[in-house]
This record gives C-alpha cells, structure tokens and sequence, in this order.
C-alpha cells in the first residue's frame, strides 16, 4: 500500500511542479522497475522476479538512461512521469491475481 501510495504522490507532485516552475523550466520524473537488485541482494533477485513483470524481464540501467535522455531533449515534455519497469505499474489497474 506504501509503495502505490508513493508512486502516487511522486506523480502528483511531477504535475505540480511542472506547473510551478513552468515556463522557465520542465518538471519530469522516471519510475523505474525491476532494474538493480535491492542493496545486498545478488543478481538472482531480480532474474528470480522477472515473472511478475508484465515483458516477463527485468529492465537494464540502459533502459533507465534512455528515458532520461529522451526528457533531456523533449523541451515540450513537462508533468510526466514515464514508467520504466516493462508494465508493471499496470498491476494496480487489474482486478485480477498479480504475480508475486
């Protein structure tokens, strides 16, 4: 519950700011997925949690940087948060069994 309650509040937060700061500056965010393993965590962690992840992987911190450089030069992008984490985010929309 914690943690969609963060994601929401991140986003609504990116929207706020954008308007805040606009037109001076854009306000953009990146939520990343199933990417690193959690500190102390090996590799296997996250090979093991690929089944809960809608592209049945994990992300790589390429896929992190590329969204980021895509904000980077999008100068008419502002309020939006791009979910890099292959579809999981879409889990909290279903009414069905997730994965876990």
């Amino acid at each position: 519950m914690g943690y969609i309650l963060s994601k929401h509040v991140f986003a609504a937060m990116t929207r706020m700011m954008a308007l805040q700061f606009a037109p001076e500056i854009t306000v953009n965010g990146i939520g990343p997925g199933l990417v690193l393993p959690p500190p102390g965590q090996p590799e296997s962690y996250i090979d093991a949690m690929a089944h809960t992840v809608p592209l049945k992987r994990h992300g790589l911190p390429e896929d992190v940087a590329e969204a980021v450089l895509y904000l980077l030069r999008a100068d008419f992008v502002t309020g939006q948060v791009i979910n890099v984490d292959g579809g999981r985010h879409l889990w909290e929309y279903t009414s069905g069994p997730k994965p876990g």
